[in-house]
């Protein structure tokens, strides 16, 4: 008989991963249509019809499913999200605020002097602070 024992390895080697690669297709494509709701399906309304296409068509019907079988999901938005700079709206929610905090002058710890400069080149409403330990 002249049958798969003429096959080279890399044949069946071949023909194992387009088995698999069909397979799973196919689980993929049976998956999303038992959880896809009746109101999502396209082109045919009901379920088993469906169903009947993905199975006996191989990877073409699921293909055919995942591509143009249903429609796309909505998303309920419950509130707009807040407007402005975003990195503002990320120091809001974890620190509580985007305002600078006000530091006391005298809230540095004992042992420790703080010296406020302006550097050369930098304008005088941008003082820098060095910070020393004695």
């Amino acid at each position: 008989m002249n049958g798969l024992e003429n096959i080279p390895w890399w044949g069946v080697a071949l023909l194992v991963v387009l088995a698999v690669a069909q397979l799973g297709l196919q689980v993929v494509a049976l998956v999303a249509l038992l959880q896809a709701p009746e109101s999502r399906l396209q082109l045919i309304k009901n379920r088993w019809v469906w169903l009947a296409v993905i199975l006996l068509t191989n990877a073409v019907g699921a293909i055919v499913f995942l591509a143009v079988g249903r429609s796309p999901a909505t998303v309920d938005v419950v509130s707009p999200a807040p407007a402005g700079d975003p990195v503002q709206r990320a120091v809001a929610v974890l620190y509580g605020t985007d305002e600078p905090r006000a530091v006391a002058a005298d809230s540095s710890p004992p042992g420790v002097r703080v010296a406020t400069t302006t550097l050369a080149g930098s304008s005088p409403s941008t003082p820098r602070r060095a910070v020393e330990t004695r």
